[in-house]
């Protein structure tokens, strides 16, 4: 697979439908980005159940 940003954009999208094996920095970058995702959504979980 190309080792590109448009690439490593597009296994973004897969979301969860997607295991990357390689290359390692790519692995980083997208467990980084689920983990901001989760941290958004667990953030705006707690604002709503303080309502």
């Amino acid at each position: 697979m190309p080792d590109d940003q448009q690439t490593l954009w597009w296994l973004m999208a897969m979301g969860a439908n997607v295991n990357v094996l390689g290359p390692t920095t790519w692995r980083e970058t997208l467990k980084a980005n689920a983990e901001q995702v989760l941290a958004h959504y667990q953030s705006t979980l707690v604002a709503q159940e303080t309502y």
